[in-house]
């Protein structure tokens, strides 16, 4: 929309730039354009919500992740593959990342939401440190949308290593093993 009258934008090529203003009205000078297509008559499918059962994990760990799907779109969307990438980049993944999962996200009406929930295990060669569990729409691109830069959302993961100890509890009278653990 514009931004001072909050009329919808018509289809066609759009461009638009920006400039910070500060409490006391100082203002900073315009932002270079960035161009932009308005294509009303399309689907738009986008990750809504992202949860995951936690925010620190050990390598083999179990993770579960729910994903909230919706098409903001004003058309049907075609069936179309979806990704979740764990990555150490905070802006957006690498197809090089690791994929953790895929899935079939189902051709949604226009408003329509879908949820898929999946347990995930990372992998034994994941290094300690902060990663991104990245959610990817329409890595195909057969939905049909023309907009791909609301296709991604992310939570923040850290992975440490476990600790693992093994014991054994010994009989001080026998010197015999009571359990291994």
């Amino acid at each position: 929309t514009y931004s001072d009258s909050k009329q919808p934008l018509s289809d066609g090529q759009w461009s638009w730039r920006a400039k910070a203003r500060d409490r006391r009205g100082a203002e900073s000078s315009f932002s270079d354009w960035v161009n932009f297509t308005v294509t009303s008559g399309v689907p738009d499918l986008v990750p809504k919500q992202l949860i995951l059962s936690t925010d620190k994990i050990s390598p083999r760990g179990k993770l579960k992740v729910k994903v909230v799907i919706v098409n903001q779109g004003n058309a049907r969307s075609n069936k179309c593959t979806s990704r979740i990438r764990l990555s150490q980049s905070a802006s957006k993944p690498s197809p090089d990342d690791p994929k953790l999962d895929e899935f079939s996200t189902p051709s949604l009406n226009p408003k329509e939401s879908w949820e898929y929930e999946n347990e995930i295990e990372i992998s034994e060669n994941v290094q300690s440190g902060n990663y991104f569990v990245w959610v990817v729409v329409d890595v195909d691109r057969k939905s049909g949308q023309v907009d791909e830069t609301n296709d991604y959302i992310s939570q923040k993961l850290t992975v440490q290593a476990g600790v693992d100890y093994h014991f054994k509890v010994i009989d001080g009278d026998t010197n015999e093993p009571l359990s291994n653990k």
